[in-house]
């Protein structure tokens, strides 16, 4: 099971920060309701998004990247496709899916067209 790394508070207005093994982001939210603590923050630890570059490369969907920011971790996904909308359609479906098979949040693309040259 993946692990997430979270901020919150409790109900006397403390912060605490940690981490929390589950199938889902949704699932730690659930469990550190039932414990009283409001979560202001959940992401993937680096294990997780490692794990997801590897399935991206390993099934040869595109180069994948691990990157981290502020302490946050994402991955990265270059893939070299023609720029037509049915192709579009079908890639960002598939980033999608996989964000949700590994309880991920897909932000959708941000890209640079080029033409051959």
């Amino acid at each position: 099971m993946p692990t997430f790394a979270f901020s919150g508070r409790t109900r006397g207005g403390e912060t605490i920060n940690g981490e929390r093994v589950a199938d889902t982001a949704d699932a730690v939210v659930a469990a550190l309701r039932r414990e009283q603590v409001l979560v202001t923050r959940i992401v993937p630890t680096k294990e997780k998004a490692e794990l997801v570059a590897s399935f991206v490369h390993d099934n040869r969907y595109g180069v994948s990247k691990v990157q981290e920011a502020q302490g946050e971790y994402g991955v990265l996904v270059t893939i070299h496709m023609p720029t037509e909308q049915h192709i579009l359609c079908s890639v960002s479906g598939l980033m999608a899916c996989i964000c949700a098979l590994f309880g991920l949040e897909y932000d959708g693309w941000g890209c640079v067209l080029q033409t051959d040259t």
